[in-house]
């Protein structure tokens, strides 16, 4: 489920417990290498013939050495299933519609993503299953076929970052001080580019920054976060000006220690 460029050897540091405090743990130091998470993409064709849509849906990757944002393509040999999606170059946002001929089943592409020195290659599958517009009552509702589907940039499980980078690398250990790193905020849903990626609540680690177009952390932590456990949220709004958190919501905040080097 991930693609990685290079490997990584345990550095110093301390150690903290992964899969929501279990008993396994591993050692917090060292330099990431560049890593795509390719979790399954989801489209959707309307029993009806109505609706033929995608998850729009920020592709995630981290580590390595980004001075801002990581820039994405989809590769000639394995590129794209149709003309009606497209992944945005910038932001890694794939996005678009589905023809009205698409068959149910597993469409394959592979994508790369560089930190402007580094190159690191993952593959994707679309998983295309029907949904039905129209209720149990006989009337018609788009939103059963996720046609607008709102904006959210909740983490979720992605809100342990060191987690995050254990489950798809277990080979290698989390960022400390002294050591680049960068991480994309998900986001998935509304209407993209999503734009104004802000701190809304808590601080960063000394040393990292918040890419506020593209909506990726990055950056060296300091020395002086070492042994540290920093908390913050996020923010972002979409392109029809709808924000995530909405108001009255609190967003879930993210967590990330800073070992040693």
């Amino acid at each position: 489920m991930m693609a990685t460029l290079t490997a990584c050897s345990p550095g110093g540091g301390d150690t903290i417990p992964i899969d929501g405090g279990s008993s396994t743990q591993k050692t917090v130091g060292g330099k990431v290498p560049l890593t795509i998470v390719t979790p399954d993409l989801k489209g959707w064709v309307d029993t009806n013939g109505r609706y033929f849509t995608v998850q729009t849906v920020k592709l995630q990757a981290f580590g390595g050495e980004p001075r801002g944002g990581y820039n994405w393509r989809v590769t000639t040999a394995q590129p794209l299933p149709f003309t009606t999606l497209t992944l945005d170059a910038d932001t890694g946002v794939f996005s678009g519609t589905l023809p009205a001929n698409t068959r149910v089943g597993r469409y394959n592409f592979s994508v790369e993503v560089s930190d402007g020195t580094t190159v690191a290659s993952g593959q994707f599958s679309l998983l295309v299953d029907t949904c039905s517009s129209t209720t149990s009552g006989g009337s018609v509702s788009s939103s059963q076929c996720h046609v607008n589907d709102s904006l959210n940039a909740d983490p979720g499980s992605a809100a342990d970052i060191i987690a995050v980078i254990y489950a798809n690398n277990s080979n290698l250990t989390a960022f400390g001080s002294g050591n680049p790193f960068g991480y994309t905020l998900p986001a998935t849903g509304g209407k993209p580019p999503y734009t104004n990626w802000r701190l809304q609540a808590g601080s960063l680690p000394p040393g990292i920054q918040l890419d506020s177009v593209r909506g990726v952390l990055y950056g060296t932590p300091a020395q002086s976060g070492e042994g540290t456990t920093y908390t913050f949220a996020i923010g972002t709004t979409d392109t029809t000006g709808v924000s995530y958190p909405a108001t009255g919501i609190t967003a879930t905040r993210y967590s990330v220690r800073i070992g040693k080097p």
